[in-house]
Formats: C-alpha cells, structure tokens, sequence
C-alpha cells in the first residue's frame, strides 16, 4: 500500500514521511506548485533523503486547480490508496474524484482558503472558485488530524461536521535528526554557523525566535503573533536587569519587519537583536540548540506549532502564551508540553530572567519539553496512522 501526502507547509509531510518509513511503510510527499522555499524538504534534511522520499506535482494552488484537469490531477494520485493532505489538498482530491483520507490543516487551509474575501473582478472565479471546492473538499475528508486550537473549532466544526477527529499533536520535526550530538552536522550545513557562535560567546541569555513578525493585526486574526509582547518584555528585563547581556536571535521574516525594528529602537533595546534573513529549519535548529530559551506566540493561545515542536526537539524551555484550561481536557496523557506561561510584557520578562537565574532548572525543563514531544507527540500519533494503514491492509 502506497501513501501520498500531499503539500509540505511547515516540513509537515517530510517529517511525517520519514517517522512513516521508519516504521516499514511506504510513503512519498507530493510537493505542490506553491510550496515555500524554505519549507521545501531540502530545507529539513543534510542526507539528500527528499529525493527519495519526494515528487513534483504541477497542481496544488488555487490557480492550477482551475488550470488543470481532474483527469490529471486523477492519474498523480492513481498509484496512491491513502492519501493524506494539507492546504487545497481536500479541493484537489475533489476534483480528481477522490476523497482525502486525512486532512492535516495547518491554519490558513481551514481560515483564508475557506472564505468568500473581497477581491478583483479578474480574480473572482479564481478564488471563490477554490474556496468553495476547498469547502465540499473539506465536507468529504474521512478523518481531521488537528491538535486542539480554540481559534479555528467552530470553523472545522461547521466544515467538517462528519469527519473522524484525531486530536494528536502532528510530529512536523523529524526529531532523530536534531538530536543534541548533531551539533556539529547541523552548523557544518548552515552559512551561519560563525555568526550563531559568535552571539552565544557574546551574551549572558540568548533567546531565539523564528516566529513571524505579524503583529499589526486584529487580535483575532489568527496571524497575529504577539511580537511588540515580546519586545515591551525585553525593555523591562534592560530596566530590570542592566548588567544582563541578552541577545534575542529572530528572522526577517514577516510583513512587520520593520515595525518590529522601528519598535525596538523606541524602546531601546535594539541593540539585543541579532537579525539573520529567513533560513532552512536545518539552519535555523543550530541557532536554537546554542540558544538558553525559545519564544514563540504571545497573542493567541497556542499548544502546538512548528515553532513550539521546534524548541521542543531541541530541549529549550519555551516561553509563550497558552491559556491551559482550553486544552486539558483533550491533553495527552502525558499531559500539556512543558511551558513558561506568560502573556503580557510583565509576565515574558519575569520568565526570561527565571532561565537566565535558574539554568539547572531550565536545561531540565528543555529536556522534559524533548521526552514529551517524542512520546506523546511522535509516538502516541504514528501509532495511530499505523493501526489506521495496517486496517486497510498496509504491511511493512
């Protein structure tokens, strides 16, 4: 039995297709025409394993699913039995007269794929014509495997009303790979191994954040990061803590940028930023594993992202915003992923200057965060693609 997943958004599929023939089955990733560069398989691996484990597909944006014939579309998918996918994979399963076995939702596939936006005249049968496939697609797929999220239950509710719900974490980081020992391999393969060093000989507390800078938006624009959070944060550990050299590690990546560097440079505290252009997660994880923490969202409650798997798998403690009652009583039984909660600038500086006095203490909690993801997250969700392939008559 052959799998196909579809769309690689945040290394998802890789990771998955790896953890898959790990276990003896066989898997492939199926990259669509609008793939990120930087989430591109080779962004995730230093082996060349994605020429393997990977195919080109012409199809997979909203405008080839208007461009390209079911018929085609069709025969990609023929050699596959399960398929598994994210972005308009449930509107291209559509068209090709197939249903998607698992849909994975990364965010933007269930909110802005799904809605009827104001937009050109030219551009109309284009995008409500995805949005609506994208939506009887949705209606159709047999199982959502999405982690608890309270920003997007009433819409998956409202998409997917009949569908099988797994609730698992999704395993994006392929964790063998960046075990602590690869330390070396993984800053043999980075251009910026030189400058990663060089900030964690120069500082006291090195924080890394690859979150995106979007933060000038609506509080319930699922987008919205929380960054200024993080910075007003950062001028009250300056205030607090003057002697205390901090260097916060992040990307140019994301629409506020430069609203995130004019910020800074109000409140003084430019100088803690260490800015390196968007980067392979293979690059951007030798940065994180000489970093003491990771910080990730601080507008809207979170239990599970790329960026949270992420400083997990590198066994960083993670300071970011999640509001724990909402997701307890769907918890693992290993329970939620070790933490330091905080929301407001007051509570984010309070939690960065604990790593900084308690290193002990945090090197333990990264190492429990590493545990956790590993068995409750990798584990606990292949075992349950692997009972759901071995009941349709999958062998190794």
């Amino acid at each position: 039995m052959k799998i196909g997943l579809i769309g690689n958004m945040n290394n998802n599929h890789f990771a998955m297709a790896r953890y898959l023939r790990d276990r003896g089955f066989d898997a492939t990733v199926l990259l669509t025409d609008r793939e990120y560069p930087h989430f591109h398989p080779s962004a995730d691996c230093i082996d060349g394993s994605h020429k393997v484990l990977c195919r080109q597909l012409a199809w997979g944006s909203a405008q080839s699913l208007r461009r390209v014939s079911g018929k085609c579309m069709a025969n990609d998918l023929r050699e596959f039995e399960v398929l598994v996918g994210c972005g308009l994979a449930p509107a291209c399963c559509k068209r090709a007269g197939r249903r998607l076995d698992v849909f994975i939702p990364y965010g933007g596939d269930l909110w802005e794929a799904t809605m009827f936006r104001p937009c050109r005249p030219q551009n109309l049968v284009v995008a409500w014509g995805a949005a609506l496939a994208q939506r009887r697609g949705i209606a159709k797929v047999s199982v959502v495997h999405m982690s608890p999220m309270t920003m997007y239950e009433r819409r998956l509710a409202r998409l997917a009303p009949r569908s099988q719900r797994w609730r698992e974490g999704l395993p994006m980081v392929y964790h063998p790979m960046y075990e602590p020992g690869q330390m070396d391999p993984l800053l043999a393969a980075t251009p910026h191994a030189k400058r990663f060093l060089a900030v964690r000989s120069n500082c006291d507390l090195m924080l890394f954040s690859s979150v995106r800078h979007a933060w000038r938006l609506h509080p319930s624009d699922p987008n919205a990061k929380g960054t200024d959070r993080l910075l007003r944060a950062l001028a009250l550990v300056r205030s607090w803590r003057p002697g205390l050299r901090v260097r916060l590690v992040t990307m140019e990546y994301g629409q506020d940028v430069a609203a995130t560097k004019d910020l800074a440079t109000e409140l003084g505290i430019a100088d803690t930023f260490e800015w390196f252009p968007t980067m392979a997660r293979r690059e951007l994880m030798a940065g994180l594993l000489l970093s003491d923490a990771a910080c990730a969202e601080f507008e809207t409650s979170y239990d599970s992202s790329g960026v949270i798997y992420e400083a997990l798998v590198a066994a960083k403690p993670l300071v970011m915003h999640r509001t724990d009652a909402d997701y307890l009583p769907t918890a693992p039984p290993g329970g939620l992923c070790p933490a330091l909660n905080g929301r407001e600038p007051a509570e984010i500086a309070e939690r960065l200057l604990w790593v900084a006095d308690h290193t002990a203490e945090a090197k333990s909690m990264g190492e429990r965060g590493r545990t956790w993801y590993a068995e409750q997250v990798a584990r606990r969700t292949l075992d349950r693609y692997e009972a759901l392939l071995r009941g349709r008559g999958a062998g190794a």
